[in-house]
């Protein structure tokens, strides 16, 4: 189910505070991730294309390590997306999607096509390595929660205003609530107090009809 870039449709108090994050001008990130290579396993469940270079996958290994290592919740919270097929595909990326899901093939795979590759979005210039990570979690959560859903039978089609908006709103809350456990995490204190700041913004613009018009207007209201 198509996930569109919070920040650049629908949260302009968020694309601010993001802004203030990179303006803080940090040249490093505090957040720690064990190596990929010690955990072979954190791929298991994800089939790769070959639209992802390497350094997409050591992103992914990274941040997939990060999770598993310092948010066992949320680690089994992915765990639980899975078997799913992980797509680059540029096109998307250019109609201004960062990411979207969908659940389930055939074989009972679910899909995450990201617009860019990780780590990166339209909106990225200039922002820290640890404003990208935290983009990124949020955004991987967010297609995970599409695809869980979608296999359990919620949200599988949108037919009007109402179904749009449950099935977004499932994904974004859940963003959110990742990004929320990621302050618990080691962040660079200038850009946690930012975060928490980026946060409060999304989590109010859950509760804006102009945000959802923007998401679902052309199902009419």
């Amino acid at each position: 189910m198509q996930a569109t870039n919070i920040i650049k449709t629908g949260l302009k108090i968020a694309v601010a505070t993001i802004a203030l994050a990179a303006s803080l001008g940090m040249s490093h990130t505090k957040v720690s991730a064990a190596s990929p290579a010690s955990a072979p396993n954190l791929l298991a469940g994800i089939t790769l294309d070959s639209s992802l270079t390497d350094a997409d996958v050591a992103y992914l290994q990274t941040n997939l390590q990060l999770v598993h290592d310092q948010l066992p919740d949320w680690w089994q919270y992915v765990e639980d997306a899975k078997p799913f097929n992980l797509t680059v595909n540029a096109d998307e990326g250019a109609h201004g999607r960062v990411a979207i899901a969908k659940c389930c093939d055939t074989q009972g795979n679910g899909s995450i096509t990201f617009g860019f590759h990780l780590g990166q979005s339209p909106d990225d210039a200039g922002q820290t390595l640890e404003a990208r990570r935290v983009m990124f979690i949020g955004t991987f959560v967010h297609e995970a929660t599409h695809v869980r859903d979608q296999r359990a039978g919620r949200f599988t089609t949108r037919i009007d205003f109402k179904s749009c908006v449950a099935a977004e709103k499932s994904g974004l809350e859940k963003q959110v609530e990742v990004k929320r456990a990621l302050t618990t995490v080691s962040l660079d204190d200038a850009y946690a107090q930012a975060l928490d700041q980026q946060i409060s913004a999304e989590a109010s613009a859950l509760k804006s009809r102009d945000l959802w018009n923007q998401y679902c207007g052309a199902f009419g209201s």
